[in-house]
This record gives structure tokens, sequence and C-alpha cells, in this order.
């Protein structure tokens, strides 16, 4: 791909590009942020994207997230969005990981740069830890109804954690929406400061940005002396906090695991739909890794459908 457009600022040069082409950046997350993120570190010539995704494209992902379309409902988010960003740039290696990640499979996110685009502050805490432990750069983002966040985190500077310490009360955009701009604009944000990690720039602000009301905000943000991270307390990663049951962003949808799954079984259910990383059927997808993303009125009877997916 020609990058003459890039190279020519100044803050990138060809030497720059060297350097983005020989990174590796893992995007955790490809929704609304996520996927254009990763479509803005794909463009710009990062040499490798790993991206990790436990979700499936949904109906009300499409007014905002931009690699799907409907025709990909019900597929892998992971898998399509692999396919599109290697159609958008094949000089880039791009990787697909269908995966819930947690602590047994955090060694995943191990890349010259990690972009948190979760919907979940546990999964954020995650890679808070891992990140830190293995002093790996990292930038996390957010966005809820118009306003959209943004945190460069580099190893021996302040953490998630240190700002922010606790996720109860917490909104989401499955009870509060989100302008679809923002997500964009977040995205837009996330991958300039990931690039600029790259490059060797480092920052301990926070950025804020409102899009409805044009207020732009840049927020310095201090290490705590009592991080639990910053001071080698790892719970998250160890296995101390953690749950196996996960709400997702999507209306009413469940992602359960834990049971085992007789994929050969599966394979037999009438209309199902087989596919290189798992099953689709009416209600459910279900994961060759024994997860299953499962749409439900609630908990518990997306528990109902799981148990009898698992026998």
């Amino acid at each position: 791909m020609d990058y003459s457009r890039q190279i020519m600022l100044p803050q990138i040069g060809l030497k720059g590009q060297r350097v983005l082409e020989k990174a590796t950046a893992a995007v955790i997350g490809a929704g609304a942020i996520g996927g254009l993120a990763a479509e803005l570190l794909c463009r710009s010539g990062v040499g490798k994207l790993r991206v990790i995704e436990r979700d499936i494209v949904e109906e009300s992902n499409l007014h905002r997230q931009t690699l799907y379309y409907a025709r990909d409902i019900g597929q892998s988010k992971a898998h399509v969005a692999k396919a599109r960003l290697s159609e958008a740039n094949p000089d880039v290696q791009v990787e697909a990981a269908a995966i819930d990640l947690n602590n047994t499979n955090a060694h995943l996110i191990k890349a010259d740069i990690v972009l948190d685009c979760t919907d979940n502050m546990e999964t954020r805490y995650l890679i808070n830890d891992y990140c830190r432990k293995e002093r790996i750069r990292w930038v996390y983002s957010a966005a809820i109804k118009e306003t959209g966040t943004v945190f460069p985190i580099s190893p021996g500077g302040p953490c998630l954690a240190c700002a922010i310490p606790g996720a109860e009360g917490l909104e989401t955009c499955d009870t509060s929406g989100v302008l679809p701009a923002i997500t964009a604009a977040t995205a837009c944000i996330q991958a300039a400061e990931a690039i600029k990690l790259l490059l060797g720039i480092t920052s301990n602000e926070m950025v804020r940005y409102d899009i409805w009301n044009n207020d732009f905000a840049r927020l310095k943000v201090r290490s705590n002396p009592n991080c639990p991270a910053c001071n080698g307390s790892y719970d998250y990663l160890s296995g101390a906090k953690g749950s196996r049951t996960t709400k997702l962003c999507g209306s009413g949808t469940y992602q359960l695991s834990g049971g085992k799954i007789s994929m050969r079984q599966l394979k037999q259910v009438p209309g199902a739909r087989i596919l290189e990383y798992g099953v689709i059927l009416p209600n459910a997808t279900v994961f060759s890794d024994g997860r299953a993303v499962i749409k439900a009125g609630s908990e518990r009877q997306a528990r109902a459908i799981y148990a009898r997916i698992t026998g």
C-alpha cells in the first residue's frame, strides 16, 4: 500500500513508517470503537494486527459498527473483521481470535501495543493487569451516550486502576445508549494515541470528548501509591476476581462458558449453520472453545438454553 501521504508528515516520516510496519498491535474488542480503530491501524500500515473478540454480529450493532453488514448477522465479529481488514490492506498480517479473553489466555494480549475496545470493566482490569506485569503500552477507550474517553498508558506511569479504581455504577451502551458519531471519534483518537505510543511519544493525559456539546477536556492522571496493580497485585490476571457469565453489550445477549459441548452433535441440529469456528443455532452461537453466545430475555433463560445445549 502507498503510505506517501502519511510519510509526508514530520511526526512520522519514513523512519516512523518503518516502525509501524514492524509493530504488532492487539485490538481487544471489534465493535464500534475497535472495528474502526483496527481499520485505521491497518490502513496506516501497522505490520501485524491481532483482533480478539468474543461476540457475534447482531442487528443492533449495524448502526455504529462500520466493519459489519446485515449479511454478517450471527457470525463471529473476529472472523468477519479479519476478512474485511485483510481486504483493506493485504500487506498487513491479520489474525482473528474468537475467544473470551480471561486469565487463562491473557498471553494473547502480548504485542507492541494493545488497544482496549471492550464493553466491560472486568476485561479492562484484566488487560491492565497483564500489560502492567509485562510492561506493555496500551490505550484504554470507552464511549457512552455522547461522550468518549481515551487514556494512553505506559509502563511506569499511572495505570487504569489508578484512574478508575472501581467499576461500580458505571453506565453501559446497553442501558444508556450511544451516539455513533462518538464511537467513531473515540476510535480515531485511540488509533492516533496508539501510533504515538509506538513512535515513543508518551502521555499521562486522559482525553474526554463530548461530541454533542463540542466539549474537549484533557485530564492529568496521577499514579496512586496504593494501586494494587502498580504494587504487583494482579487480582484479575491471577483469577482472584472475574466471572464466567457475562451480559454482552447487545440487548438480551449473554455469554456462558464452562460446560462440555459436543460440536459433533450440534452439527446435526436442524437448521444448524456450520462455520470454521463453531455452529450457529436459531438462538445461540456455539464456539469450539466451549462458549455460547445466547439471545435470551434474562440470564436465567440464557442459562436454561445453555444447559440444554451442553446436556
